[in-house]
């Protein structure tokens, strides 16, 4: 059903229970009918019942319409603007009309006519609806709170499976093999440069731990890790790896994005392309129209080294779990791109950055 969906859970039976309740506490409440065996009270708990079931249903109907219309949190505001109106306005054309024949039914039946003054009329009226909203809109508040802390625990776990899959990827035995290799070649022909190799190790790392528990990163951090994890990559492949970051600085202060999506992007490029002085593998970063464009020349490897796939996809889960734009991948037969959504840091200023 559509009320499942909204409130998550039916409220069939709720209603076959709280109508009659609702039609035998209003006449005591509001018009001061003695709650006993009578034929007052009885026509007085049947004319309610019809009130309360019309009123209810109605309302019902308007909450449900505007629920699945303006279904986005952060459009509660411009909802209930249009939908409070509406179900005021339901609610006192309805109960006005119903409450002139309620009138003739007493006079009918009880032969005598008994009116109510304006304040016990609107009393009976609005109090269904403010009750009717107060379950609906409670219920609707718990469940898209519900949603929204299992997005952000869904979005937690794909967050440490990126760290936990960089991790991985990094210390596999060619890395760590490839990596000392390079720090021992160093140490006796260029002291000064191996400490800096094992100073942009470190850095990589740190901020792998510093990022563990963040959704997104200020687009600087991420870029100066890009750098120190880079450098690191250059040192193994020396000048078959080129790159060009073309980035204004204010993009740097104001915008954020995924943590590691970069380190993921790089990495990818560098384990499924060829590298080599005649082909030297081509890495370029800029900025396009709210967008971070990644690209490198397109020249496969014959075998490729051993890969989960989850880079890309993780990347692309990530992004949708923030609500961003979808990430975007393009290739042909020269290019590879991929082109990330920039994130403004003021709308994920509640987030660790």
């Amino acid at each position: 059903m559509e009320i499942r969906h909204i409130i998550g859970c039916n409220d069939y039976l709720a209603r076959i229970i709280g109508f009659p309740l609702l039609a035998m506490v209003i006449p005591p409440f509001f018009f001061a009918i003695v709650p006993e065996f009578s034929l007052e009270f009885l026509v007085h708990c049947l004319i309610c019942m019809v009130f309360v079931v019309i009123i209810w249903e109605g309302n019902r109907a308007i909450f449900i319409r505007f629920s699945k219309k303006f279904s986005d949190p952060g459009q509660i505001k411009r909802r209930l603007a249009r939908q409070i109106p509406l179900h005021l306005g339901y609610t006192l054309v309805i109960g006005f009309g119903l409450n002139y024949f309620a009138e003739q039914i007493c006079t009918y039946y009880l032969e005598d006519s008994f009116e109510a003054t304006l304040f016990q009329k609107l009393g009976s009226f609005i109090f269904p609806t403010a009750l009717c909203l107060a379950i609906y809109e409670g219920l609707f508040y718990l469940k898209t709170m519900q949603s929204a802390l299992l997005e952000a625990e869904e979005l937690r776990r794909e967050n440490l499976a990126s760290q936990l899959e960089f991790l991985k990827n990094q210390v596999k035995p060619h890395f760590l093999f490839n990596s000392l290799n390079v720090l021992v070649g160093l140490i006796p022909e260029n002291p000064d440069q191996a400490m800096d190799y094992v100073r942009k190790l470190s850095k990589v790392y740190r901020y792998i731990l510093d990022i563990q528990s963040a959704q997104t990163v200020s687009l600087a951090r991420e870029l100066d890790a890009l750098q120190a994890y880079t450098f690191l990559q250059k040192m193994r492949l020396g000048d078959t790896l080129k790159e060009q970051i073309d980035l204004d600085p204010s993009l740097l202060r104001d915008y954020a994005i995924a943590p590691l999506s970069l380190q993921m992007l790089m990495e990818n490029a560098v384990n499924h392309n060829i590298a080599t002085q005649s082909k030297p593998l081509s890495v370029s970063l800029k900025a396009e129209n709210g967008w971070l464009v990644f690209s490198n020349n397109f020249q496969p490897k014959q075998q490729k080294d051993t890969s989960t796939g989850l880079g890309l996809n993780n990347i692309r889960q990530r992004y949708h779990l923030l609500g961003a734009a979808p990430v975007t991948v393009a290739c042909d037969d020269n290019l590879f791109t991929v082109r990330l959504p920039l994130i403004p840091l003021p709308v994920y200023a509640g987030f660790n950055h």
